[in-house]
């Protein structure tokens, strides 16, 4: 978290536009967001989470909803899981309604002497978990939840998000995904892939396959 206030401004003009000169003012890390020494939330210390990449955040209701990239259960790097290892949380706007409840919270829970000021603790982040109580993966279907597991494992992860839900929550989350797929491309070519990078040192020996 920083105490950058990020404004993002549409201008629409027919004729013209005036630009006005923009400041660009300095950041300072005051705590982790996520990762080994971030701030778990009440109840999920031993949720199976260590560490994960920071994807897309958008408002949902009353929380900030944040989907995560590749995540992680522990330090060797052990993904959450093989298919899908992607993470949701969120930060609530009712305890965090602002920057200034943010830096209180930060100004309270501070390292102990000697500790880099930036291991502070940051508001918690509360992830969404599966059945046996661990930090649960985003899952993804083709033609809803009795179709087909897409793989979101490594490198593939959420792009953008957005939301439509009200006050009270009501309403959904959306969010766009990149995945690359391989696809059998032979001669060089494929009916169902008409751009990438066709690669012939993929496995099986001789196969030929076309990143899309």
């Amino acid at each position: 978290m920083t105490r950058a206030c990020w404004v993002t401004l549409f201008c629409v003009a027919w004729c013209c536009a005036l630009a006005h000169a923009q400041t660009v003012g300095s950041t300072q890390v005051l705590a982790p967001l996520a990762g080994a020494l971030a701030t778990p939330a009440r109840g999920q210390q031993n949720i199976g989470f260590y560490g994960t990449d920071l994807d897309s955040i958008t408002k949902h209701g009353q929380n900030l909803h944040i989907l995560f990239g590749d995540t992680w259960s522990n330090n060797m790097g052990v993904p959450i899981g093989a298919i899908a290892d992607d993470s949701v949380g969120d930060i609530s706007l009712s305890t965090f309604p602002d920057g200034d409840s943010v830096e209180t919270w930060i100004s309270q829970h501070l390292p102990s002497e000697g500790v880099p000021s930036w291991h502070a603790s940051a508001p918690p982040v509360t992830f969404r978990l599966n059945a046996t109580g661990q930090v649960a993966p985003i899952t993804l279907y083709r033609g809803g939840l009795s179709g087909t597991l897409l793989n979101t494992g490594l490198y593939r992860t959420a792009m953008a998000s957005f939301s439509n839900a009200r006050a009270d929550s009501s309403g959904a989350s959306f969010a766009i995904y990149w995945r690359d797929v391989t696809t059998e491309c032979s001669g060089g070519t494929s009916p169902h892939c008409s751009v990438g990078t066709c690669d012939t040192g993929t496995s099986p020996p001789g196969t030929r396959t076309r990143w899309c």
